[in-house]
């Protein structure tokens, strides 16, 4: 009995107008109102509008401005600040690339191409050859569940990840600060650590998600069977009519990392890709309410990051 949802370029910095990300050398390489960073064109604090204060995400408000050597004035001086024009003074830098969180293009690659010089990197961008995507929400949970993110059942801190603390015929959620719009992409990675109970179990990214209902569309590593490996699958379900969208059988594994991505394109079109497998479905269903997340059914997951980007 299947209890809840789961399933299934660039310009050099010598053009003329170069994008931000476009590759460089030196400062020389780019233009007045860029400045050469981490080996590509940023923009620099005098042309920045507001940068992001801790996590992506949020009000997009006003860096404070710091003293001599500390521009951001995070405490972190600007030699060696990852961030000097971001706030942060925790240095979160997941991808461990000289950019960190708060100002990468791509918190989770270390290519920051930007080709369409949206402000965000082509390998996190759904759209990298045209502008208007922009990064709503991302956190790498250096410091355990961030301020603003909202949990649901046992979540703990556990190194440099976060840990959804399954137990049997039940879930475990967290929540990003953000609703759910008709054009957003979310990204995470994941190690189910264990499964539990009789039943089913699954680790999924739910867009759009009533938290109120337990209900939503989900794209999930899914197992029919939490103590049995076989069969397992990456799907689109539907909790709303009980349907499952699109199926891909996939004997993912426990202890095993993964990378997810769920996209939701014009409200109704989703495709999910979950353990190297994608799929694609159509989804006219809406819940009430209409967060984002990630979520686990009778089973206990480790997640790196979750990253979430708003297209136009």
């Amino acid at each position: 009995m299947r209890l809840v949802g789961v399933l299934l370029v660039v310009g050099a910095c010598y053009a003329p107008s170069p994008a931000p990300g476009a590759p460089c050398s030196d400062d020389t390489g780019c233009p007045s109102e860029l400045r050469c960073l981490a080996g590509t064109c940023q923009r620099s604090a005098t042309t920045t509008p507001d940068a992001p204060v801790g996590s992506h995400g949020d009000a997009m408000t006003d860096s404070p401005v710091g003293g001599p050597g500390d521009a951001d004035g995070d405490g972190v001086p600007d030699a060696t600040d990852n961030c000097p024009h971001a706030a942060n003074a925790d240095q979160g830098n997941e991808d461990g690339d000289a950019l960190g969180d708060a100002c990468d293009p791509c918190p989770i690659s270390t290519d920051n191409t930007d080709g369409d010089g949206d402000g965000v990197g082509d390998a996190c961008d759904p759209h990298p050859l045209a502008a208007g995507d922009r990064i709503v929400a991302f956190d790498g949970f250096h410091h355990g569940v961030p301020m603003g993110w909202q949990t649901i059942g046992t979540v703990d801190a556990s190194g440099d990840d976060i840990v959804l603390e399954g137990v049997a015929n039940n879930h475990t959620v967290l929540l990003a600060p953000v609703d759910a719009t008709t054009n957003m992409t979310t990204f995470t990675s994941v190690t189910v650590m264990g499964t539990h109970g009789t039943f089913d179990a699954t680790f999924a990214i739910g867009s759009p998600y009533d938290p109120q209902q337990d209900q939503g569309i989900f794209c999930s590593m899914y197992s029919p069977s939490a103590q049995n490996t076989a069969n397992r699958e990456v799907s689109i379900f539907d909790t709303l009519t009980g349907n499952v969208k699109g199926r891909r059988l996939f004997n993912w594994l426990n202890g095993t990392r993964y990378t997810m991505s769920f996209t939701r394109a014009m409200g109704t079109n989703y495709t999910c890709t979950a353990a190297g497998q994608t799929g694609n479905a159509p989804v006219t269903s809406m819940p009430a309410a209409s967060k984002v997340g990630v979520y686990t059914y009778a089973a206990t997951a480790s997640v790196g990051y979750v990253l979430v980007v708003a297209g136009p």
